[in-house]
């Protein structure tokens, strides 16, 4: 199990250079006016994000490994970056849901949304980067 844990810490920090990347290059696409690329973007990204979330949650809470083993003098650290990362996860899909849906559900919300992506983006792409360089972080203070 330990070849397995090392290998998932090895794997999120790939995606997590991967997703940054593809996040700034999303970000400059906006900037750009391209926004077929960069709802594409957007689009794996998140769904990218979230299928991380649960192959975290599963190799934690499904397998036998149980909980991590966090330095004490790290649990601060990764509380916030975990609260940080699930913010701006949540933010980034109800945007990006935003976007693609037709506003059936939740109608108020959605136009909500979608008056005010740019500045919603433009935070959420700070947020969201420095999620990901924290991510990166980790596997350095892990090993």
């Amino acid at each position: 199990m330990q070849f397995y844990m090392q290998y998932f810490l090895f794997a999120a920090t790939v995606w997590g250079v991967i997703a940054m990347t593809l996040l700034l290059i999303a970000w400059w696409c906006a900037h750009q006016r391209y926004c077929n690329w960069h709802r594409r973007l957007m689009l794996f990204l998140t769904i990218g994000a979230w299928l991380f979330i649960l192959s975290y949650m599963f190799r934690y809470y499904m397998t036998d490994s149980g909980a991590p083993a966090i330095p004490k003098q790290l649990i601060l650290w990764f509380a916030i970056h975990g609260t940080i990362g699930i913010f701006s996860l949540i933010s980034v899909t109800l945007l990006v849901w935003s976007r693609v849906g037709q506003g059936k559900w939740f109608g108020s919300l959605h136009q909500h949304l979608n008056r005010h992506h740019v500045i919603y983006g433009r935070v959420l792409v700070v947020v969201w980067t420095l999620t990901h360089i924290g991510g990166i972080a980790n596997y350095y203070l892990l090993n």
